[in-house]
């Protein structure tokens, strides 16, 4: 291959010119942009950047724009005629299929039925229709779609016509980036889409990096092409050469290659040392590609790669300074301590809000700054607050009214600070945590830190519940104990002496000094409550904790000692007050240590999650949490603010509804809390009434400057992982200049999705498994609009024009989330019955029946039937569904039972896993005890989207039987009662991710069967809570490992290794319905069953009636009764 010269050469080393990232205003003329999704046909190349579609030819300079709208425009593919461009465009918070002509003109549209999986901290998904590539006749657009899945990692490849009409799949049973042969009769594919999600994890060998496969699409003989670790991918088919995206080269940057069909040989195209290329995609004259934001055309007529200098003309707008209201991102807040005002933090903003009168104050901005955590000082002078300024962290004081300059409490360097910031009633010390989880107190007068105590458990958020006495010499908190429970422990100021206060027999939490020094409130998870489950025998305890109190002092009495009423005495003639000067002196707190704990009585309220604990005037206030369930919380029940009344020992509900906890003023006169989407002062008084101030907070107006915004999420992005990932010898050795490779590229981002993309890659170079970034302001994204489902499939019948119902799904009408809404009692229709309108209008081809169900979600569907097209029509109504994952999740289920039941004669039962979380632990109760009697029994861990349930399941997969009860009926009921005495074996693939990597792993140590499968995918370095970003955007780093009892590193980027490896044949799956996973599995627990059959223990004979004692003759039985 030729080399390309001088500007080759510097591009490749990362040395082309960037251009000032603080440039705020509209960019007038070309500029540089980052550019991606490159397609080619002829001498044009088509790109995305700044969310807009642009062409170029292959020579160079200024692009000109295709598209310009408010959406987002991405993935264009050339159609192999070269007369149009596909592409995904991103609109009303929906990505569906478009086409444009290719050289500029109307959009239309192809695609009507989006389904964006929502994001979250597990395994990323791409958005939905995205476009691959066409047909060779240029007649079909061939896109990626979850539309008829039952699990959002698994896309299927989709052709829509260009003239319009019903999408049809492609028959293998999932696929990511594909390409055709020249006649169009097989395809060279990866058998995910992993390379598009949001993230993209490097140096990855686990069970999902991707090899190239071809599919015969008559004959469905599937034959895998490359066999190497990493990753191979975004194929390409020219003539008899396979070019790809491979990371096989020395360095283990993706670069182009080709492997001959032929011969088997492959060859390095590009040699990048910086950046992996990125989306490569094939023309009838080359390759386009981006590599590092650039654009770059691999030649087939000199067989060269060359970089395409390209400049963009840009007109700024969404780099452009905006206003924002800052109200629709409030993160903190605290009251005054005379509750007429409260400060907000939105949007790396401060704001002090009034409550009757006055203006709203933005106090603290600084331009690419992130200020959090506002903390108001008791004497009203001050509010301490964090600012983030990307790099570095800091704890800073500025006045209250904003008028005078901010000071830095803390210095700069290798860690990042965080609150809770807690003052002193003194006013003279501050309390703050850092990256290496230890609480700090710092005198906000002398600058002087004392180093307070540390707790290694806690990744992220330790020492939420600091406490000082009134006097300012005590401190009060809670950590973990050696045995991982929660103590409470107190710290004297004037000696630095730590206290240990439980005795770690509870999770004790939430201290709170009373403001006369008496007493120390807190709350302690004592109150078990256990709760029998209803479908099996075990136990749970539901709202744990109670609000104790214990005397400061020995002699204290409790504040619930009997008391009895005494005779009144004539009241004496009222003194005239004395004036005192100054200030009140608070109490002088004395504690004796010992028996602290001993001494603590219950509060007699009623058990509940108890979050928060403030008092004032002897009155105890304090958040409650409904009782937590996976997935969200009992019905009816909400989060409230409760009161105490110690004189009058009653308590009482002020607020039920709250969102956040609540903020207590400094003089005890006030509270602060949310309420629904509306911030509240409420005046602290024992009142199940009271007149509230509604802050007015819709004047918290802001201008954003996108530019400065992106450096400080990237630089606070890049500090979170230096602080919190899990491997410092790893960041030590590599993250700084990744920082700097990846800081690079921010000159050339023109959106906010352009940022996520640096982030992503930088983050991903780290190779490890939990580490994303997703969401953030993008400007043009509004929420999503579900298309309504109506749990059936169509298809076309195309002589007649119209469409019927090739599949309904039945669902379960009985359990929530799986409603079929063509399945309800009484309606007229089956598979087969034709649609011929929906809502009135007509549906004939090539209208696409999802475009007539668009924005009727909540509404009810007339529905025109007839039995053959052109048949007696009747109609019916129909309720629609969000969408159809779940019905597609209980088919795809109860497929699988009835075929492991038909291959094991009704001997073998089946139960799948779609997640460790809610839906997971749901399925799992639903099929699991229905099938304890079999012999034997399949756990599908396949496509498993992972969470934390694994102990809950191996706790029951585990238990043994070790005996029955019976009855004089000789009825068996073994004890346990619910083990499953059987023989299992588990499936496993390269979805089983995350915890269902632990699931995997944990099924092999306990020896309970065979894995019958693939490579898992090899994630278990986790994350306790995400990182939210500036804008709202949200990063999750590995922040825990999981290793063996060897003390050696288990199943990250590699993935458990199946005891028995079978791939799925997809042309069996797709064409004969056959799961050969499946099938071999049944086929090894049937010899197991029939090697060692299981049965039940038979009750022993009536007599005799005990077991033999040692050391006595068996008592000589007749006629039932004992001979003496």
């Amino acid at each position: 291959m030729k080399v390309c010269a001088k500007l080759c050469a510097s591009l490749l080393a990362g040395s082309f010119p960037l251009l000032a990232l603080a440039a705020t205003a509209p960019v007038s003329g070309p500029t540089q942009a980052l550019i991606r999704y490159p397609t080619i046909h002829g001498n044009t190349v088509v790109f995305e950047a700044a969310g807009a579609l642009w062409r170029v030819g292959e020579q160079g300079g200024e692009a000109r724009r295709l598209t310009s709208d408010s959406g987002y425009d991405s993935h264009p593919a050339f159609s192999p005629d070269g007369r149009w461009i596909a592409f995904t465009g991103w609109y009303r918070g929906n990505t569906d299929v478009y086409v444009i002509p290719a050289a500029g003109g109307p959009v239309k549209r192809l695609t009507w039925r989006s389904v964006n999986a929502a994001l979250g901290g597990k395994v990323l998904t791409v958005p939905d229709n995205l476009v691959l590539g066409w047909t060779p006749d240029s007649k079909d657009v061939v896109f990626l779609s979850r539309r008829e899945s039952f699990n959002p990692q698994i896309e299927r490849a989709f052709e829509v016509p260009l003239t319009g009409g019903l999408p049809v799949a492609l028959p293998m049973p999932w696929t990511g980036p594909l390409a055709f042969n020249a006649d169009g009769s097989t395809v060279v594919y990866n058998k995910l889409a992993r390379i598009f999600r949001s993230f993209h994890r490097k140096d990855y060998y686990g069970g999902q990096a991707d090899n190239l496969y071809t599919y015969d699409l008559a004959t469905g003989a599937s034959r895998q092409l490359t066999h190497w670790k990493g990753e191979d991918t975004y194929p390409m088919w020219h003539g008899e050469t396979i070019f790809f995206a491979s990371d096989r080269g020395k360095n283990g940057v993706l670069n182009l290659w080709q492997r001959n069909l032929k011969t088997g040989a492959t060859l390095q195209l590009s040699h990048f040392r910086r950046y992996d290329v990125d989306w490569p995609s094939l023309g009838n004259s080359g390759i386009a590609l981006s590599d590092g934001g650039r654009l770059y055309v691999y030649s087939f007529a000199n067989g060269t790669l060359a970089p395409v200098p390209v400049t963009v003309p840009l007109d700024g707008t969404r780099t452009l300074p905006y206003e924002y209201d800052a109200n629709k991102m409030i993160r903190g807040a605290d009251v005054a301590p005379d509750g007429k005002l409260a400060v907000f933090s939105a949007r790396g903003a401060l704001f002090t809000v009034p409550a009757k009168y006055g203006h709203t104050a933005e106090i603290s901005r600084t331009d690419a700054s992130n200020n959090k955590d506002p903390s108001w000082s008791p004497d009203g002078h001050w509010i301490a607050y964090i600012r983030d300024t990307g790099l570095d962290s800091q704890v800073m004081l500025r006045p209250a009214d904003g008028l005078g300059a901010a000071r830095a409490l803390t210095g700069t360097g290798d860690i990042t600070y965080a609150g809770p910031l807690v003052w002193s009633p003194n006013n003279a010390w501050l309390s703050y945590t850092d990256s290496r989880q230890r609480l700090w107190l710092v005198n906000v007068k002398t600058g002087a830190h004392k180093l307070v105590t540390s707790d290694p458990q806690k990744i992220i958020g330790a020492f939420q519940d600091v406490a000082f006495s009134p006097d300012s010499r005590w401190l009060a908190f809670s950590k973990h104990l050696a045995n991982h429970l929660h103590g409470l422990f107190i710290y004297g100021l004037s000696d630095g002496r730590l206290h240990a206060i439980s005795r770690g027999d509870f999770n004790d939490s939430e201290p709170a000094f009373s403001r006369d020094g008496k007493y120390l409130y807190f709350v302690s998870a004592r109150l078990v409550n256990p709760v029998l489950s209803s479908y099996n025998f075990e136990a749970s305890g539901v709202v744990p904790d109670g609000l104790y109190v214990t005397t400061l002092e020995a002699t204290t009495p409790s504040p619930f000692a009997p008391r009895t009423r005494k005779p009144s005495a004539p009241k004496a003639k009222a003194k005239a007050k004395v004036k005192t000067k100054g200030k009140m002196h608070p109490p002088a707190v004395k504690i004796d240590f010992d028996g602290l704990i001993q001494r603590a009585v219950q509060v007699p309220v009623a058990a509940s999650n108890i979050s928060q604990v403030a008092e004032a005037k002897g009155v105890v206030y304090y958040a409650t949490a409904p009782v937590p369930v996976l997935g969200g919380a009992i019905p009816g029940e909400k989060p409230e603010l409760r009161a105490y009344n110690l004189a009058k020992r009653k308590a009482l509900t002020l607020v039920s509804g709250i969102g956040g906890g609540f903020t207590l003023s400094g003089d005890g006169s006030t509270l602060l809390y949310q309420l629904k989407s509306q911030w509240v002062l409420r005046p602290a008084s024992f009142a199940p009434t009271a007149k509230t101030e509604p802050l007015d907070t819709a004047h918290m107006k802001m201008q954003i400057d996108p530019r400065k915004e992106w450096a400080e999420i990237f630089n606070e992005s890049w500090r979170d992982v230096r602080d919190y990932f899990v491997n410092p010898a790893l960041i030590k050795a590599r993250w700084a200049a990744l920082g700097d490779r990846y800081r690079a590229l921010l000159p050339l981002a023109q959106s906010r999705a352009d940022l996520n993309w640096i982030i992503a890659n930088m983050i991903g170079s780290l190779g490890e498994s939990h580490m994303y970034i997703y969401g953030g302001d993008m400007g043009w994204r509004t929420p999503p609009q579900p298309t309504a489902g109506l749990g059936a499939e169509f298809a076309l019948n195309p002589s007649a024009g119209r469409y019927y119902l090739k599949r309904i799904f039945h669902g379960d009408n009985t359990v929530p989330g799986y409603m079929a809404p063509l399945a309800q009692p009484g309606l007229k229709v089956k598979p087969g019955d034709y649609v011929l309108a929906i809502n009135g209008q007509e549906l004939k081809a090539p209208t696409n029946p999802y475009q007539l169900l668009q924005d009727t979600l909540g509404q009810t569907i007339v529905l025109r039937l007839a039995a053959t097209p052109g048949g007696k029509p009747w109609t019916i109504l129909v309720r629609p569904v969000v969408n159809s994952g779940k019905l597609h999740l209980l088919h795809w289920i109860n497929n699988n039972r009835r075929e492991v039941s038909k291959l094991s004669g009704g001997k073998i039962g089946y139960v799948y896993l779609d997640d460790m979380e809610a839906t997971g632990l749901h399925e799992f109760v639903r099929q699991y005890y229905s099938q304890l009697t079999k012999p034997g029994l399949i756990i599908d861990d396949r496509w498993n989207l992972g969470g934390f349930i694994d102990t809950i399941l191996f706790n029951q997969l585990t238990q043994k039987v070790v005996g029955a009860w019976t009855n004089r009926h000789g009825a068996y009921n073994q004890s346990p009662q619910d083990a499953y005495i059987g023989h299992l074996a588990a499936l496993i693939n390269g979805g089983s991710a995350s915890d269902g990597d632990i699931f995997a792993y944990r099924f092999q140590q306990y020896h309970l069967g065979p894995t019958v499968g693939t490579r898992t995918w090899g994630g278990v370095r986790g994350y306790q809570a995400p990182f939210h970003l500036l804008d709202g955007g949200t990063q999750v780093v590995s922040e825990v490992a999981m290793y063996g009892t060897d003390s050696q590193w288990v199943v990250e980027n590699i993935g458990v290794v199946p005891s028995i490896k079978r791939h799925v044949d997809p042309g069996l799956l797709a064409r004969a319905g056959r799961d050969t996973q499946i099938e071999k599995a049944v086929a090894v627990l049937m010899r197991e069953i029939k090697r060692q059959p299981t049965h039940v223990p038979p009750p022993p004979p009536w007599m005799p009636a005990f077991p033999a004692q040692p050391g006595y003759s068996p008592c000589p039985v007749a006629h039932g009764s004992c001979r003496r």
